[in-house]
């Protein structure tokens, strides 16, 4: 029987992956029955020799933890997903406190990448280097040659001002990579990393880590190679995004009678309401030179509580209130906190569409996502910010965070002259 070569770099408990835990009450009321304890994933991160069947390591997964007594939820379907030699070192970082040295920026590089299939990235030697073309040998013996193509356009493509991209051929691993770079008489030949790195999630995890660990170093199941195994459940890995963008606009509907605001609820438990302020026009929002400061602009100049005071402040229609819309209208602060599919919902009501559509050439709204955790202790009440994506930004960056942001009602004029539907 072959042995699988197998050097396990760490394995990670963390609990109660991608939610939170709650403490629940005990029994004791009613002669209910206790509450199961919550249950965790364990996330094992693994170093293997290159030639690795996965295959055949998914199958040596299963034993372990059959042999290790100990039970996943997912055991029948266990996989071992590749992941990049950074993700591994980054947590390995985390839990070791050892930072690997970089390679020199003078040399060649190569790192394999995992987007939606694994790449390899090469780095020029030098800044004002340009590649022709790359070899990329792989394990099975097989090659295969590309010439440098437009981003979108071939297998070998740049990636940025430094670094190419190779697309990986499909069940295959890359053992040396062959580069000919302009103005160079000889291609350059490097041998890729001596090993691959996989992830893999037991789901509700029952068991003791020592027991896993003690499996992961027996010789007949994993090799001579066994290695190193380091286990921590004191460690919990939280991911918070503070960066969220905006998060775009499910659609606002507009027919002779109503329009419709829809706006995507940022989180169930807290998101309690949005806030739309209506109707505006373009200068309401833009500006031009003779009228300076904008509705827009003075509310984009306040912070996460001063907005939610102010918007309070202006009389806002609250959901309770009716709601309607005409030519002489003034912008009004408008509650959205009906949630249908996800979503904030408002329907408006229109009076005199015609004239409507002679006053407002195009239609704006400001729109403002609001956090009220808990209703009776005003103070947690914040806006939830956004990162605004500025469109004047060559490269696609982002602008400053935000807390409300304007939109254009698409649509507008055409949606006026439409009979409502039955």
């Amino acid at each position: 029987m072959r042995l699988v070569k197998l050097r396990v770099g760490l394995i990670a408990a963390v609990a109660a992956i991608g939610g939170i835990m709650l403490n629940q009450p005990s029994a004791g009321q009613g002669g209910a029955e206790p509450p199961e304890p919550p249950k965790k994933s364990t996330v094992i991160m693994l170093k293997t020799e290159p030639d690795i069947n996965p295959k055949e390591l998914n199958h040596k997964l299963k034993i372990a933890v059959l042999e290790s007594n100990c039970k996943c939820s997912n055991h029948d379907t266990l996989k071992a997903d590749p992941i990049s030699q950074g993700e591994y070192e980054a947590v390995e970082r985390f839990m070791t406190g050892i930072r690997k040295p970089a390679k020199s920026a003078d040399q060649p590089r190569a790192e394999i990448v995992i987007r939606k299939k694994p790449v390899l990235i090469l780095t020029k030697p030098n800044e004002k280097d340009s590649m022709e073309w790359a070899e990329v040998e792989y394990w099975s013996g097989n090659k295969v040659k590309e010439e440098v193509k437009p981003r979108g356009k071939g297998k070998l493509t740049p990636f940025t001002t430094n670094d190419y991209q190779f697309e990986l051929e499909e069940g295959e691993y890359p053992r040396y990579y062959t580069a000919k770079y302009e103005g160079q008489e000889k291609p350059i030949t490097e041998e890729i990393g001596g090993v691959r790195y996989f992830s893999v999630v037991l789901e509700d995890f029952e068991g003791k880590l020592d027991d896993l660990k003690a499996t992961f170093g027996r010789k007949d199941i994993f090799g001579e190679n066994t290695g190193l195994v380091n286990v921590t459940s004191q460690q919990t890995f939280v991911l918070a995004d503070f960066a969220a963008d905006d998060p775009g606009e499910p659609g606002v509907l507009v027919d002779q009678q109503h329009v419709l605001f829809k706006a995507e609820q940022r989180n169930p438990a807290t998101n309690r309401r949005a806030w739309i302020c209506f109707p505006l026009k373009k200068d309401d929002v833009e500006g031009d030179k003779k009228n300076g400061k904008t509705i827009f602009d003075k509310y984009r100049g306040m912070d996460a509580y001063e907005l939610p005071q102010e918007i309070r402040k202006t009389k806002p229609i609250e959901e309770k209130d009716d709601a309607k819309v005409g030519p002489k209208s003034e912008p009004r602060w408008i509650e959205l906190a009906t949630v249908k599919n996800g979503n904030f919902e408002r329907s408006i009501k229109i009076e005199d569409a015609a004239k409507l559509r002679d006053e407002y050439k195009d239609a704006y709204y400001l729109i403002v996502w609001e956090f009220d955790p808990d209703p009776k202790r005003e103070i947690l009440r914040n806006a939830i910010g956004l990162r605004e994506k500025d469109p004047k930004s060559p490269m696609g960056g982002k602008s400053r965070r935000v807390y409300v942001t304007a939109r254009k009602i698409e649509g507008w004029r055409d949606g006026l002259t439409k009979p409502s539907a039955p």
